[in-house]
């Protein structure tokens, strides 16, 4: 009897570790699409949730950028959080703010494509080293906060998986258009016929 106790007590145990293993925390990460790119280029910058979204009804996401480098510009979502509502997108200095929330009952269903939250979009506009990190110090509000259903008051503070990212911003070596580049031969022509005419008269 105490042998068959022992054994229960042990499966209950490791069926507890693995339920635990498997509701693991939600944890949010930065990755940007490119190492590298040159001045006057697009930065994409994914914020991925991992784990299972469903249920998810309301989040707020704070990410610091370098404001001597990139500048935001926009936003993207994926399909399944294009009927949510923003209540709440501010960019102070260089930290982006975003709350979004659906009223939909049971919130988000189902899985986000590659796991992405949003796709954030910046200007490159200078050489250097743009570093990007989520939650960085000085937030917009208390932190980065998920919701799930029924109840949107009961937030939870997400795992920051890997917050750090980084994009090289080089100068551009965009060769000029065939047409810009007649446009100059003829400026030049035109420079020169008239200037010959200038000092003959």
């Amino acid at each position: 009897m105490r042998t068959t106790s022992v054994a229960l007590l042990l499966m209950l145990s490791m069926w507890g570790a693995s339920l635990t293993s498997a509701i693991a925390a939600p944890a949010l990460a930065l990755q940007a699409r490119s190492p590298s790119v040159a001045v006057g280029d697009t930065i994409l910058v994914d914020v991925n949730l991992s784990g299972d979204p469903a249920g998810l009804n309301y989040f707020h996401v704070t990410v610091g950028f370098d404001g001597a480098v990139v500048s935001w510009t926009s936003t993207l979502y994926p399909s399944e959080l294009s009927g949510w509502s923003t209540l709440d997108e501010t960019v102070a200095g260089s930290t982006y703010g975003v709350t979004r929330y659906t009223l939909t009952p049971g919130g988000l269903a189902g899985t986000l494509p590659g796991g992405t939250l949003m796709t954030l979009s910046f200007a490159a506009n200078a050489v250097g080293t743009a570093s990007f990190a989520l939650d960085p110090g000085i937030p917009l509000a208390p932190g980065n906060t998920l919701a799930f259903s029924p109840n949107v008051s009961s937030t939870i503070v997400p795992d920051i998986a890997d917050g750090q990212a980084s994009v090289r911003v080089v100068a551009s070596n965009r060769v000029p258009e065939p047409g810009a580049i007649g446009l100059v031969g003829v400026a030049f022509l035109l420079m020169t016929v008239f200037g010959r005419g200038s000092r003959r008269a």
